[in-house]
C-alpha cells in the first residue's frame, strides 16, 4: 500500500496541475512500482498495510470517489483563485 499511496498522491498532483485533463481513478501501471521505489524507497507491508476496521482485503471504491471529489474541488477552487490548490 506504500506504492499505492504514493501513486495516488503523484497522480493527484499531476491531475490538478493539468486542470483535470488526465484520467484520475483507480488502477496503475506496472512501472509505477519501480518509479515509486526509485523516488521514495520501499517499506515492508506491515508498516503500511492500508487495512483498517477489521478489513481483510483492500477495497478502493470509497477512496477513489473521495479522492476524485477532492482533486476536482481543488481544480474548481484554483480556477476561482481561492488558494485551495496549495493544499495538495
Amino acid at each position: 500500500m506504500f506504492v499505492v499511496s504514493h501513486t495516488y498522491s503523484d497522480k493527484a498532483e499531476k491531475y490538478v496541475t493539468l486542470n483535470g485533463n488526465l484520467n484520475f481513478g483507480g488502477g496503475a501501471e506496472v512501472t509505477d512500482v519501480f518509479r515509486v521505489i526509485k523516488l521514495y524507497g520501499i517499506v515492508p507491508e506491515t508498516t503500511c498495510t492500508g487495512l483498517e476496521y477489521g478489513e481483510d482485503k483492500h477495497t478502493h471504491g470509497e477512496l477513489d470517489v473521495l479522492l476524485k471529489s477532492y482533486v476536482d474541488a481543488i481544480i474548481q477552487n484554483k480556477k476561482n483563485n481561492t488558494g485551495l490548490a496549495r493544499w495538495l
